[in-house]
């Protein structure tokens, strides 16, 4: 199936799928009627599910809102089910062909078994152990949640209705591989983990189906620990939008959930759960990529698997009206992100629940495609053509507008706050941070086997230079500076050093709070910072011209720099 389109390309019509929908026709209606028999609409993620390839699932969005923005649509040719934007047309098999037998079971209550639990993916079931959120009662809700009701206590009919279905299900349907538990907020202390307690325990006597409990992180965090031994098998909390301000902003009520601990609670459900059974949902759209990127990378450096999810405006949310994310942000996005998890040695494949579905997600895709293709480059010291062209389309060079650029670099040893000044910097200065720690992830090689980075940054910065960009860069420029200089002289442009100063306890406290926290994306610990003033001498004062002292008020000091390139430049 589809032998003439290479996987990348799948997925990057897989992600706008994922963020556009499908342009409703008759087809699509007949295929969506099979499939959910009941018409029970859960999220904004229920939709048609079919297989782009062998490996590749996608549910694509599916709801009254007409999707208008998709590009895509359904047609037939003899007995070919073939999707198509009219440019591009490939042929899909839809999965499943029609809904699972027992949706329309009834319980004892007359309902049908499809109002509580749907089959997503190849082989997992959702629950939502609740129909409200507590947050809507006090007008606090999540912007882009349209989980309306406001109910906060158990609901214990619901619950009792879902032990009564699962029993059934997991007796006559053996391609049931995991379930994926998950409700709104209650104003409690355990931010509702007695509501999966009784489904935990029933579900356990006839089954040992891997299940996935979805809660906000406890109060007391030792009630992950009594989930687990309840028969939980992993656990995702979701932090959804990393930004602070925007976090307050959109998500009044959760927000007074601090991500930082979100992060204590990810390490505590990896020590309890294992890698690759604890996960985090973040969306993307509604914050920047840098930011959503933070987040990623926060969850993977503490063995916190992320769901990359792409907004899309709910109906009857706060942010129904609101633009949908873009589909290309999606795709670089997950791609970034897979590329920490294989360097990490962090699987997504075949973790239970959302964890391990990958039918609303790319991770599991582009995870199996670096897997497969072997993304590490270590075997190759050379600038080959794919590569530059892959690294110019993640670090691509703007257009900028300073007549004569200039660099801006720094004489400090890690954790003195290069990477701080840098994005201060850039408040004030147009101009481009050079980061060699992205272009170590980009590459897979955070040691620096292949001697490729260097590479990469100094043609990255002639082209930046030539484009009219200035550039600030964010590295160990101490290490071998001579060398470095004359490099920057020979572009023709001026070169301004900042020495900076810190005290080193500050510094010693840094270092060891990050990587507690789990945010040290550089990989440097104090016993590095201290190795480095040790073995490598700073530059000679002569050539230094600004100092900032980073244990002090910044402000004035930026100002004071930024005043001072203006009149030397």
């Amino acid at each position: 199936m589809n032998k003439d389109i290479n996987i990348k390309d799948l997925l990057k019509i897989k992600s706008e799928l994922l963020c556009y929908g499908i342009k409703r026709n008759s087809i699509s209606n007949d295929i969506y009627d099979m499939e959910h028999k009941t018409k029970v609409q859960r999220t904004s993620n229920m939709g048609l599910q079919f297989m782009l390839s062998e490996d590749i699932i996608v549910s694509v969005p599916y709801n009254k809102k007409d999707n208008s923005m998709s590009k895509y649509y359904l047609c037939k040719k003899e007995d070919r089910l073939l999707l198509t934007n009219d440019l591009i047309t490939i042929e899909v098999s839809p999965f499943p062909l029609k809904s699972p037998f027992w949706y329309d079971y009834t319980l004892k209550n007359g309902k049908f078994f499809s109002d509580y639990i749907q089959k997503e993916g190849k082989d997992v079931l959702i629950c939502s152990v609740s129909s409200s959120c507590c947050y809507f009662s006090k007008n606090e809700q999540c912007a882009f949640c349209a989980l309306n009701g406001g109910t906060t206590t158990k609901e214990n009919d619901r619950v009792n209705s879902i032990i009564e279905a699962l029993k059934i299900i997991l007796i006559e349907d053996d391609s049931i591989k995991s379930i994926n538990l998950t409700g709104g907020n209650l104003y409690t202390s355990d931010r509702g983990a007695k509501q999966y307690e009784n489904i935990l325990k029933e579900v356990r006597k006839v089954s040992n189906v891997p299940i996935v409990i979805e809660i906000s992180p406890p109060e007391d965090l030792a009630i992950i620990s009594d989930l687990y031994f309840l028969g939980a098998t992993a656990i995702e909390m979701n932090v959804e939008i990393w930004d602070d301000k925007i976090r307050k902003n959109l998500m009044p009520g959760k927000s007074r959930i601090k991500r930082e601990y979100y992060v204590e609670a990810w390490k505590k459900a990896v020590s309890i759960f294992g890698e690759g059974n604890v996960g985090s949902a973040i969306i993307i759209g509604l914050e920047s990529l840098e930011s959503s990127l933070e987040g990623i990378k926060t969850m993977i450096d503490v063995g916190c698997l992320p769901s990359i999810i792409p907004f899309k405006p709910t109906l009857e949310s706060v942010l129904e009206k609101q633009k949908r994310c873009n589909a290309k942000d999606v795709y670089e996005t997950t791609e970034y992100a897979a590329k920490f998890l294989v360097t990490k040695n962090l699987s997504p494949l075949h973790g239970p629940g959302c964890i391990g579905c990958g039918a609303c997600t790319l991770e599991s895709d582009f995870f199996r495609m670096q897997k497969k293709e072997g993304f590490l480059m270590t075997d190759n010291t050379e600038l080959t053509e794919e590569l530059i062209d892959s690294f110019l389309k993640r670090f691509p060079v703007p257009k900028g507008k300073e007549k004569e650029p200039f660099v801006i670099t720094f004489d400090a040893y890690s954790g003195m706050g290069k990477s701080t000044i840098s994005r201060e910097l850039t408040k004030y200065i147009d101009a481009v941070i050079l980061n060699n720690d992205e272009v170590r992830y980009f590459l897979n090689d955070q040691n620096d086997i292949a001697d490729l980075k260097n590479k990469l940054q100094k043609m990255r910065l002639e082209k930046l230079l030539k484009n009219h960009n200035n550039c600030i860069l964010d590295n160990c420029f101490l290490h071998q500076y001579e060398r470095k200089l004359n490099v920057i002289k020979s572009l023709k442009c001026k070169c301004f050093i900042v020495r900076l100063e810190c005290d080193e306890d500050v510094v010693k406290e840094r270092m060891e709070k990050r990587t507690i926290d789990g945010i040290n994306f550089s990989g440097a610990k104090y016993e590095h910072h201290l190795d480095m003033m040790k073995n490598i001498k700073r530059i000679p004062d002569e050539l230094i011209d600004y100092t900032i002292h980073t244990d002090q008020d910044l402000d004035e000091q930026i100002r004071g720099l930024v005043n001072y390139i203006e009149h030397n430049k």
